[in-house]
């Protein structure tokens, strides 16, 4: 009967180390996303700008296509999405930076994980 509990008891023990171990993987996925998303948006954003420029910069002076207040305004949002991602980026390489730890204590648990995603 002792057996038994000892071994349902470490069963216990590597369940909880394999929840808190997909628990910040999928916190990792997620914020890896997030990041994608905002690099996604703020090139699209500069595409668009770049685009619509080169357009200006063809049309006379009189004909011009986007004013200095909408120049403004584009560089302010591609301003603010680049901020968005340079957060993102942050919370990916902090989230990662905590599977190092949680890895290594693992590791020394005797598991065997893997250093990065397994679909990299």
């Amino acid at each position: 009967m002792q057996e038994q509990l000892n071994k349902n008891s470490a069963r216990h023990s590597r369940l909880d180390d394999e929840s808190e171990w997909l628990a910040l993987r999928a916190k990792i996925v997620e914020a890896d996303k997030v990041a994608c998303d905002a690099l996604h948006s703020e090139l699209e954003l500069a595409q668009e700008m770049a685009r619509y420029g080169t357009l200006n910069a063809s049309l006379s002076q009189e004909n011009v296509f986007l004013e200095e207040e909408q120049k403004a305004r584009w560089n302010a949002m591609l301003e603010e999405r680049r901020n968005n991602r340079i957060k993102a980026e942050a919370r990916t390489r902090l989230l990662l930076r905590d599977l190092g730890d949680l890895r290594l204590d693992l590791l020394q648990k005797g598991y065997n994980v893997p250093a990065i995603s397994v679909f990299e």
